[in-house]
């Protein structure tokens, strides 16, 4: 203040993060795909979803049947050092669950849609049967579209649908739909953490030790 700057000009605006929370269909139709959400939610996280993923982000892992068992895993950091770590405590989480009862998606997207509300920043990442419709979103119609289209090849090859819904500012602005075996495909990141992605990757990582 006393070379003439402002408290408003030294002020450092905060980087952005992102959050990705991980709800997971946990009923007994959903028993025969356990193995590859599993699979596939592990490498997600250890891939760092294909590099969108960034230091200071956190991983929150919701499961659910007729209920919303929300709070059982406890919210991770993701690094690029502790990615694999993260990793394994997702799968390990998903591996010693009952996929058991039946399953009410509509109990649970109310608590999906206010943590989106609550959230600056948010990726839902949804592995579900595609058995039920998804009500709430700006784009239900082309979800339970593709649902429809895709169960039954699903259902054979025993996969799970990807639905990831990406928020910013409690708003849903975009939507992808995954039926694996084909690659996993990620909504575009708001410009903010796009430039927070680019600016992180300019600055080198201290080697890791082995």
């Amino acid at each position: 203040l006393a070379r003439g700057y402002s408290a408003q000009t030294n002020a450092v605006k905060p980087v952005p993060f992102n959050r990705w929370l991980f709800v997971v269909q946990a009923s007994h139709s959903m028993q025969p795909r356990a193995e590859a959400a599993r699979r596939l939610a592990g490498t997600m996280i250890w891939s760092g979803m294909q590099g969108q993923m960034r230091e200071g982000d956190t991983v929150g892992l919701w499961t659910f049947n007729t209920s919303l068992y929300a709070g059982k895993f406890p919210l991770q950091d993701w690094t690029h050092r502790d990615c694999q770590v993260v990793a394994r405590r997702v799968y390990d989480f998903l591996e010693n669950q009952k996929y058991e009862k039946g399953s009410r998606l509509k109990r649970v997207l109310p608590a999906i849609q206010q943590v989106i509300k609550d959230s600056d920043y948010i990726t839902v990442v949804l592995f579900t049967d595609g058995e039920e419709s998804i009500k709430g979103t700006p784009f239900d119609d082309k979800i339970n579209a593709i649902y429809k289209a895709w169960n039954g090849e699903e259902e054979k090859a025993n996969l799970p649908f990807v639905t990831m819904l990406r928020a910013q500012n409690g708003r849903i602005t975009h939507f992808t739909v995954t039926t694996p075996p084909w690659p996993v495909q990620l909504p575009p990141l708001p410009a903010e953490l796009e430039a927070a992605l680019a600016a992180e990757k300019t600055v080198p990582r201290k080697p890791e030790k082995p």
